[in-house]
């Protein structure tokens, strides 16, 4: 009994799969037909050239950094590099030097977690850019477009205001994808 069950599951599948590509090789049809018309309309009336239309997609990429991150490297917190801080005139030779190396090792720090933080940045970016490629242009690759460029439109990080008025810093761009078909 079992395996009749199967049997008859799998034959429901394939028929559901046959309709499934009848309907889809009736709408690739209908295209074709229509293609062939303004070809045939075309030659008729001397043109020789393929008529284009064109799209344009939009990838918007917004890559917020982690609250709290400063994106500026070059910022410190050393108060004594200030020349006007009151204690400058008691900095010895000894002092300096351990002032400096205390500044060389934060800044160690920081370039760590810069890189850390621009490698989880690029990897937000790669997966929104593979999801956008997996869907919207293998959706309109089926749909006959033809990819004719990428461009990156950058933007300047920038911050915005998030929910508890704090200051969220942010990287974006956007891709522009251009497309191209015969009419």
């Amino acid at each position: 009994m079992d395996e009749q069950q199967q049997l008859n599951e799998l034959k429901r599948k394939m028929v559901d799969t046959m309709s499934e590509m009848e309907f889809k090789a009736s709408e690739l049809q209908q295209k074709l037909n229509k293609k062939m018309e303004l070809s045939k309309s075309n030659a008729e009336m001397g043109i020789k050239r393929v008529a284009l239309e064109y799209r344009v997609e939009e990838l918007e990429i917004d890559l917020p950094y982690p609250p709290g991150y400063d994106p500026n490297l070059e910022s410190d917190d050393d108060e004594d590099e200030n020349p006007q801080h009151p204690r400058r005139h008691l900095q010895t030779p000894q002092y300096k030097e351990e002032q400096e190396q205390a500044s060389r090792e934060r800044l160690k720090v920081r370039l760590n977690e810069a890189q850390r933080v621009l490698k989880n940045m690029k990897l937000e970016a790669l997966r929104q850019c593979r999801e956008f490629q997996t869907t919207k242009l293998k959706e309109l690759g089926e749909d006959g477009w033809t990819l004719q460029s990428v461009v990156k439109v950058d933007l300047p990080y920038h911050g915005v205001i998030d929910e508890s008025d704090s200051l969220q810093m942010n990287e974006s761009y956007t891709n522009l994808y251009y497309f191209s078909r015969p009419l």
